[in-house]
């Protein structure tokens, strides 16, 4: 039960890292134009993390929230998401 949270708490940290180092970024009009394929996993990222706080924010009981059903899938899948859009962006920097 514990462990289950330990590992929603560790991979929102992660996702939360990488969401603040890149959503100035494609806030930016011209980025999301040079860079259409990252802007739209960003948008997916964004949507789903932003969602994921307002949720969190609602019922703020952290083992009860973190039991939540689909919630460490979701985190994967936009960490998972993050990581190829951060590739996208150090290659389009070279």
């Amino acid at each position: 039960f514990l462990q289950i949270t330990q590992d929603v708490l560790d991979l929102w940290l992660k996702v939360q890292a990488q969401w603040l180092y890149l959503e100035p970024i494609f806030a930016s009009e011209d980025i999301k134009k040079q860079m259409p394929k990252e802007a739209e996993r960003f948008a997916k990222v964004d949507g789903v993390f932003r969602a994921t706080v307002s949720r969190c924010q609602e019922d703020p009981k952290v083992l009860v929230f973190t039991r939540t059903d689909g919630l460490l899938d979701s985190l994967r899948e936009s960490f998972d998401l993050l990581e190829l859009i951060n590739k996208g962006l150090n290659a389009y920097l070279e």
